[in-house]
């Protein structure tokens, strides 16, 4: 995957974290004595991703701090948004720094999906926009996604009620997107990719 960009979305609030993010942002919660956005940084390096953007929001100078322009071989960029713009609209005021085609990551969950294999599952399909889901019992507190028998998604929903819930597919926060289609976002706008 050299040559390949990522975008770490990493400008949440973390409301669902409350009181813990009350004194630091989602990203540096700590998860095995470290923050949860260097396991992530790690992930990134693994697959050859060396050049990431970071989307900042809430309490920026404490990642930025942290990390600062280079952690564990990736070199990170930083963009912070005056007001919230949403996953994509966050995403798109890093187009000047992206590749004709990147990662995306939530910069609050750990994992451990091949990212090689989603990349070429991405290409093989000419997809514009590939979304790694998984199945969860529990899915009211994640977006939901419903697809069809080829995979494609059909249906969206963000952190839909108990009433609302359709799938129990949910968006992990981790797409692989073709730069072009940034021009369907506006431009200083909240704007999510559901």
């Amino acid at each position: 995957m050299n040559g390949i960009k990522a975008v770490i979305m990493a400008g949440g609030f973390g409301t669902r974290l409350k009181p813990v993010t009350d004194i630091m942002p989602k990203p540096l919660v700590p998860v095995l004595n470290e923050p949860v956005m260097a396991h992530i940084i790690r992930n990134l390096c693994k697959y050859g991703i060396n050049d990431a953007a970071v989307t900042l929001k809430y309490m920026p100078d404490m990642i930025k701090n942290t990390f600062s322009d280079c952690y564990a071989g990736v070199n990170l960029k930083y963009y912070t948004e005056d007001v919230p713009l949403g996953t994509a609209g966050g995403v798109k005021a890093c187009e000047d720094y992206l590749s004709d085609e990147f990662i995306v990551v939530s910069g609050d969950g750990i994992w451990d999906y091949d990212l090689n294999e989603i990349y070429d599952f991405h290409r093989k399909n000419n997809a514009d926009i590939t979304i790694v889901c998984a199945k969860t019992p529990f899915p009211s507190q994640y977006g939901i996604v419903l697809s069809d028998s080829f995979g494609k998604i059909v249906k969206f929903a963000e952190k839909p009620s108990a009433g609302e819930i359709f799938s129990d597919k949910i968006n992990t926060g981790i797409y692989v997107i073709k730069k072009e289609i940034l021009k369907y976002v506006p431009d200083n706008t909240v704007f999510d990719f559901s």
